[in-house]
């Protein structure tokens, strides 16, 4: 039976070993903590799913909030308790066993104006409902994160 996880934040990065992303919801709750690994394949497939996302403008987003959402690194006038905090958190990411992602599904619920994001995989079953903000946001951070020459990826996907 699938466990299922309600997630409040995203965050992601490639991992060049695996040439996959690695994709972890709540990040900060390890009692709701999930890793997925989506494939190139499976990624080029969702984003044609993601694509009505790519020009924020056109339905009144500003740029700076989506950027505001997207997770960021360190930065150089972090203190030493939050970068062994961050440290602490790679470590026990490279501990967790990523399930791989075999289904993104989404849809549009206007009663909530919000996007139901669901993510599958063989053990997990993730839910999250975004506004287009955060939407926006998510599917701009996993375009980011994914190595965009290797993958095929068109650069248009990236204008601003």
């Amino acid at each position: 039976m699938k466990k299922l996880v309600e997630a409040e934040k995203f965050t992601a990065w490639y991992d060049a070993v695996e040439d996959r992303l690695r994709l972890v919801a709540n990040i900060d709750k390890p009692e709701a903590r999930v890793d997925f690994w989506i494939t190139r394949r499976l990624f080029l497939t969702i984003i044609t799913q993601l694509e009505e996302f790519i020009e924020p403008k056109g339905m009144g987003i500003e740029i700076d909030d989506i950027d505001r959402l997207i997770t960021k690194g360190s930065t150089s006038n972090e203190s030493s308790k939050e970068q062994e905090d961050k440290d602490s958190k790679d470590k026990e990411s490279k501990s967790i066993k990523p399930s791989l992602l075999k289904t993104l599904n989404l849809s549009w619920n206007k009663k909530s104006q919000k996007v139901s994001l669901n993510l599958i995989s063989d053990d997990y079953e993730v839910e999250a409902n975004l506004d287009r903000v955060a939407m926006t946001a998510f599917m701009r951070m996993l375009l980011m994160q994914a190595p965009s020459v290797e993958w095929g990826i068109s650069s248009m996907m990236f204008r601003r």
